[in-house]
């Protein structure tokens, strides 16, 4: 889990314990150097040097910095395993960061983008002893051949590295992340409530000010107005979010 620094701010785990806080911290590198990281599966590495090939082949480069968010989810939302049989399972997690990327053209930068994401990799990992899997075929991490676990296990046919289990479970076979609206839509709740107190301060004043007769019903009908004001100015913000 991430944890808070000396400095008071949050930091990720980079340990292996924590498969999808690791990815995060090396997919800042990823976006320097085009290093994929060693907890993304096959396929998603492959995905990502294709990501970062076509950015070079189009003179692009990207650095990338993902920070934890000070709030953090309950672990009942942020974990979800979503399917399992009886020899692996895929589990979801969930992660609320902060992102700051930038593009360059050259040393010329081009865009910059900062957000808030909720950060979401699923993670593959066995569900029983390694004896279940040992047959299975699976991808040498050294040379991308093609082997069962077992040979993999005792050096590899093709680039003769051994491997544990541990080397090859859990891995992260797919990253990915989208902008997290929960935030602003709080700051617009707030806005939108302060703005029908407002009205309905204005309403009344206006009312005791021209209305022969005040009474509790000019008091109703400000208080109806502040609600609509509101209620009006917050759909409006999120309409334009």
């Amino acid at each position: 889990m991430s944890y808070k620094a000396m400095d008071g701010t949050r930091q990720w785990d980079g340990s292996k314990k924590v498969p999808e806080e690791r990815m995060a911290v090396k997919m800042q590198s990823f976006a320097r150097t085009g290093i994929t990281p060693d907890i993304a599966g096959a396929d998603l590495s492959y995905a990502l040097k294709l990501q970062y090939d076509r950015w070079k082949a189009k003179g692009l480069r990207t650095t990338m910095e993902i920070t934890p968010a000070e709030y953090t989810m309950p672990q009942s939302c942020s974990k979800n395993t979503f399917w399992s049989d009886e020899k692996y399972t895929h589990e979801r997690r969930m992660h609320m960061a902060n992102l700051s990327q930038k593009y360059y053209k050259g040393d010329k930068c081009i865009d910059t983008q900062e957000s808030q994401i909720a950060i979401n990799a699923i993670l593959t990992d066995t569900t029983l002893e390694t004896s279940a899997v040992e047959s299975d075929y699976y991808c040498c991490p050294s040379c991308g051949a093609i082997s069962r676990i077992k040979e993999l296990m005792t050096g590899c046919p093709y680039c003769q590295t051994k491997f544990q289990i541990s080397d090859l479970f859990p891995k992260v076979t797919n990253f990915y992340f989208y902008d997290d609206d929960s935030s602003q839509i709080k700051k617009i709740k707030n806005i939108g409530i302060a703005a029908g107190i407002l009205i309905f301060i204005l309403a009344v004043i206006y009312s005791m000010m021209n209305v022969e007769h005040f009474n509790v019903m000019n008091i109703v009908g400000a208080a109806a107005g502040g609600a609509f004001g509101g209620i009006c100015i917050f759909y409006n913000r999120i309409w334009n979010l």
